[in-house]
């Protein structure tokens, strides 16, 4: 694939909704426990997780952005 770009395998959900994020992944994204991490979802196309710093540094960015085209 993409260098940079990973399938790390597959998780189950337990009965509370929990998964448990592989330790490759985990060490490859460099997650530290306690981490933030925001859910988006698709209904079509499914989940994904992002470090919420990240998230919330690229919202400031498209605000930013958003102001400068009005």
């Amino acid at each position: 694939g993409p260098r940079g770009k990973h399938i790390f395998g597959t998780v189950t959900m337990n009965e509370k909704g929990q998964i448990v994020i592989p330790k490759l992944a985990r060490d490859v994204m460099k997650l530290k426990s306690g981490e933030r991490l925001i859910i988006l979802g698709d209904e079509n196309e499914g989940l994904a997780l992002v470090k919420a710093e990240i998230f919330e540094i690229n919202v400031q960015k498209a605000i930013e952005m958003a102001k400068i085209k009005l």
